[in-house]
């Protein structure tokens, strides 16, 4: 049986829609192994997609999903950070 992975997600943490709850629960229900939840500081050079008390909140919520979901998904916590020059 082939394993399906999802390693980018566009959350309500970033600049998607939808929360993390949403995402592992369709994961599940569409036979997805592995997916990658991640929080996405930056929108371009001068915005940020959240704000910086959010982190904590996603890695969290991230975490406590990755506990729950055990043995249905496997839930992976990372950010997807921009290297912007100066």
């Amino acid at each position: 049986m082939t394993r399906l992975f999802d390693y980018h997600t566009h959350s309500h943490y970033c600049d998607g829609e939808g929360n993390l709850a949403d995402y592992v629960e369709c994961a599940a229900a569409r036979g997805v192994g592995v997916l990658a939840c991640r929080l996405m500081p930056l929108l371009d050079r001068e915005r940020l997609a959240h704000e910086p008390a959010d982190l904590g909140a996603y890695l969290e919520e991230a975490r406590a999903l990755a506990r729950s979901a055990a043995g249905r998904v496997e839930v992976l916590v990372g950010l997807e950070v921009d290297y912007v020059r100066a």
